[in-house]
């Protein structure tokens, strides 16, 4: 039987959580035949994927295998979400948590709006121990606001004929591969039929070793640059693209001034 939606979860180096998370999926309220999960593993040296083979073991909705070489998470979740077979796809961060309803919720608001090809929900940031630090709601969708901060946060499901159309998540987008993604997304789809669906389904593990804490600097290079391609690539000239501040909900606000007005974003 097709699963309805494809669980992905990229692996490298996350021991210490990895249990914590792939339970969460095992927690779901979704009959087992609705989804899967498909796991691959990035050149882990911890015992990363020893343990989410042992975790899979006799799991018939579980796919768990490894990259032959390290090769970063755009490849990764590209190289699992090729061999699943939802008709959905959710990301799941190797060090983060499925809310028991989440696929369940997932599936329900793409139901209720059959014109939604892409949403992303409400998500709490948790610290390394678990422990709760804040609610972060995002916000409504607005193609001209994604130009300037990545407010599509956790979780993040789209339709696989989507996924397809905009080329995957690419591989030179250090660490905004997300961004990037749902960017494309946009494009394809005109600014529309992309949604926020306002329950609280997942949990955002905020620690020192997150690759935003640890490169920040070249993060926010790339950041200026993908910025500017993008913008090139539907008709926006602009100048430099740079860091501006973080807005009121602490989003990273990059400023840039269009040379002509585009109706398409404003």
């Amino acid at each position: 039987m097709v699963p309805e939606i494809s669980v992905i979860v990229p692996v490298y180096n996350t021991a210490s959580y990895l249990n914590e998370t792939l339970n969460s999926v095992s927690a779901q309220t979704l009959s087992e035949d609705k989804y899967e999960v498909v796991i691959i593993d990035d050149g882990s040296g911890d015992g990363s994927y020893e343990i989410a083979r042992n975790w899979g073991r006799g799991k018939s909705n579980v796919t768990v295998f490894k990259n032959s070489k390290n090769s970063g998470i755009a490849i990764s979740r590209n190289n699992a979400i090729d061999i699943s077979g939802g008709n959905y796809i959710a990301l799941l961060d190797s060090d983060d948590i499925l809310v028991p309803n989440a696929l369940e919720k997932s599936l329900d608001f793409f139901s209720e709006n059959p014109e939604v090809k892409y949403s992303y929900s409400v998500h709490d940031r948790i610290d390394e121990n678990g422990k709760f630090i804040c609610n972060r709601p995002n916000q409504e969708f607005s193609m001209k606001d994604l130009f300037h901060y990545n407010f599509v946060g956790h979780l993040k499901c789209f339709e696989r004929e989507l996924h397809d159309e905009i080329g995957g998540f690419d591989s030179g987008m250090f660490c905004v591969e997300d961004w990037d993604h749902v960017i494309k997304a946009s494009i394809n789809l005109g600014g529309k039929r992309i949604k926020r669906n306002n329950e609280v389904l997942y949990k955002y593990r905020w620690h020192p070793s997150n690759m935003s804490n640890v490169r920040a600097s070249e993060i926010k290079t790339t950041i200026s640059k993908f910025l500017s391609n993008r913008l090139r690539s539907i008709g926006v000239d602009v100048g430099n693209v740079k860091h501006s501040y973080f807005t009121s909900e602490g989003y990273n606000y990059y400023d840039w001034t269009a040379r002509e007005k585009n109706e398409g974003l404003y």
